[in-house]
């Protein structure tokens, strides 16, 4: 009896791949974010944490001057204590700067320094611009102890600084402008930052 079985078909080809829709392009970030004048630390905080952390410099700087008045055995001269001084000052702003974004001072006055690009921290080069900036001023202020108009010259140029916020629309001084950076208040409780009314 022939066999009357259907001839074999080829397989079914499997379908072709989807092809997968056009992934949207991301939206840049803004160049600047933009904050609510309310939200920026304000000259009171600032003078009031400066005064705080002030305290905290001293009595580390005093901590390293007593072995040297001990090795040495007599008085250090003042270069080398306007020296320790400045270099104390640097290192302590810019680690507490970015590494936590905020000082001691800073932290009990409830406001923060933050990257004016991205709101996040700031780098070290940002952390050392806001000190170039004052740095005119601290050399006034270390050359007053022999010629006191030149202390006055540099407690006129910090004031000028701060008073640069009250011409600054969004409440800037020349540090913050100049480092790309913005001093804004937090909450309470220390990282979060406070909403801007609205």
């Amino acid at each position: 009896m022939p066999d009357v079985s259907p001839p074999l078909s080829a397989p079914p080809r499997a379908p072709p791949p989807a092809i997968p829709p056009a992934i949207p392009p991301a939206t840049p970030l803004p160049a600047t974010v933009q904050l609510a004048p309310a939200a920026v630390a304000g000259m009171g905080r600032r003078l009031a944490a400066m005064g705080y952390d002030g305290l905290l410099i001293l009595g580390i700087v005093l901590l390293v001057l007593f072995p040297m008045v001990m090795v040495i055995n007599n008085r250090v001269p003042q270069p080398v204590v306007w020296a320790l001084v400045m270099l104390i000052t640097v290192l302590f702003h810019c680690y507490f700067w970015v590494r936590h974004g905020r000082t001691l001072g800073m932290q009990a006055w409830r406001f923060e320094v933050r990257n004016d690009a991205t709101g996040g921290r700031i780098t070290i080069t940002q952390a050392l611009l806001r000190f170039m900036v004052l740095m005119p001023a601290l050399l006034f202020i270390e050359a007053g102890s022999l010629y006191r108009p030149a202390l006055i010259a540099g407690l006129v140029y910090v004031q000028a600084n701060y008073l640069w916020m009250w011409f600054n629309p969004a409440r800037r001084t020349w540090s913050d402008l100049i480092s790309g950076s913005r001093m804004l208040r937090t909450a309470a409780s220390g990282g979060t930052r406070e909403q801007p009314p609205g």
